[in-house]
Parts: structure tokens; C-alpha cells; sequence
């Protein structure tokens, strides 16, 4: 079927996420370095609780959040 063909397609596309653990320091591009608080799975995905240096606390997805390990 054409429509699971284009699933596939995107789901293929899509980058994987490194998976980080409370405790974790990790580098965001825009926040900077901070310490991973929570990782909480999501669906597909996993929704970190991050302390960073400068810039507070936020929640970010992983697949978007783009994490380098710092």
C-alpha cells in the first residue's frame, strides 16, 4: 500500500535520539551545557527535564532537542 510505503518513508527519515539518563550533562546549541533532571519515555520519544547553566530549566523532546553529550 502506498500509504504504509510513505510511513515507512518518513519513519526511516527521521534522526535517532540519544538516549540520556538523570545525572547526565548534555550541550544544547541554543541553552548551552546543563544536567539532565528527568527523562520520561513519551510515545515514541522521550521528554527530558534539563538544568542548564544559563538558561534555567526546561523540558525538551529528544528527537528535536538535537543533545550532545557534554
Amino acid at each position: 500500500c502506498y500509504l504504509n510505503n510513505v510511513r515507512s518513508a518518513v519513519k526511516a527519515a527521521q534522526p535517532q535520539a540519544k538516549c540520556f539518563s538523570a545525572g547526565d550533562t548534555v550541550v544544547h546549541a541554543l541553552f548551552g551545557r546543563g544536567e539532565v533532571l528527568s527523562a520520561t519515555p513519551m510515545g515514541g520519544d522521550v521528554l527530558y527535564e534539563i538544568e542548564f547553566e544559563k538558561s534555567g530549566t526546561k523540558r525538551l523532546m529528544g528527537s528535536y532537542a538535537n543533545l550532545k553529550q557534554g
